[in-house]
């Protein structure tokens, strides 16, 4: 029998935690919760199930409160989060687990729970609280190649961009940081957004959290002293998560994003990467669906679940 127990972040069994974390993606990880945690902000806890004090599964959460409302992200703004099995557990327990998942969200009063579920491990849950719709990224496979070489409409972009010059950097503090903020407001505004997904703490619990991590890719295009592009890539258990990327619309003749990314996957390759994820693709985004294709990537679908209240509902939110 399992048992169901919610642990706050700051009194979870590290190690037990991090060993089952390998079989997810790096937004399971405690670096991620905790950088969640304090620059959303919210309250990271693990929904857990035992057996004789053994953890045979989990799921991350952070936990946010906006103007009396609660919230229920597994992971925040479309990372990834559900459950991860241990690779013994019997098909008993994962039921027990889904059960107990339902008794915590009813028994509390959220406004909303989301579970960006991509590895589709709840696939057997079926209840009707629940939504669920498709969500895409794409997934570049470097096995079976030593030497990553772009396709070759891929590389002409390259060459272009390293015509007219600047020096592509690695990131690995605060130095870039306001002009890395600068330019994410300004493609927020170019896309339509007046108010950004992100602050700056979130950039700042970054740095802090991963600065000497071998779980971080920082990369910058500097011309003139000025940062032009810039993308964060995160490494976890031989994958690359390609998480965001900013770039000065008018200096796109220096092709950042083709430089940026190919510099990356040049350097993780190297580090023993297999396969990289290039990153959610909204469904009116095909710009971004061509760019990806256009590097090879071959899309994969994954549910996103939400359970929204009646209040949630009427308010459109």
């Amino acid at each position: 029998m399992i048992e169901i127990r919610i642990i706050d972040r700051r009194y979870l069994d590290e190690p037990s935690w991090e060993n089952l974390a390998r079989r997810g993606s790096f937004y399971h990880t405690l670096q991620w919760v905790d950088i969640c945690a304090k620059g959303i902000p919210g309250r990271g806890i693990f929904v857990c199930g035992y057996e004789n004090d053994s953890l045979l599964c989990g799921m991350p959460a952070i936990i946010s409160r906006r103007m009396g409302a609660k919230s229920f992200y597994s992971m925040p703004n479309g990372t990834y989060g559900a459950v991860l099995w241990s690779e013994d557990i019997l098909s008993d327990h994962r039921e027990q687990f889904g059960r107990g998942l339902i008794d915590y969200f009813t028994e509390n009063s959220f406004s909303q729970v989301i579970i960006v579920d991509y590895a589709n491990s709840l696939g057997f849950w079926q209840n009707r609280r629940f939504s669920s719709e498709s969500n895409s990224t794409h997934i570049l496979d470097l096995r079976g190649e030593n030497d990553f070489s772009p396709p070759k409409k891929v590389m002409t972009e390259i060459k272009i961009g390293e015509k007219a010059r600047g020096e592509v950097i690695r990131i690995t503090d605060d130095h870039w940081l306001e002009e890395y903020y600068a330019l994410y407001l300004r493609n927020e505004l170019r896309h339509g957004r007046s108010r950004p997904l992100y602050e700056k703490r979130f950039y700042e619990a970054i740095v802090e959290k991963l600065k000497d991590s071998d779980n971080l890719y920082w990369n910058g295009l500097i011309v003139k002293d000025r940062l032009i592009g810039s993308q964060i890539h995160f490494i976890h258990n031989k994958a690359q998560y390609y998480w965001q990327a900013v770039s000065d619309f008018d200096k796109r003749n220096f092709r950042p994003d083709y430089r940026l990314l190919y510099d990356a996957i040049k350097y993780n390759r190297n580090q023993g990467v297999l396969t990289v994820n290039l990153g959610a693709s909204p469904a009116d985004a095909e710009g971004l669906v061509f760019f990806k294709e256009r590097w090879g990537g071959r899309k994969f679908k994954y549910p996103i679940l939400t359970n929204k209240s009646k209040l949630r509902k009427l308010l459109g939110r």
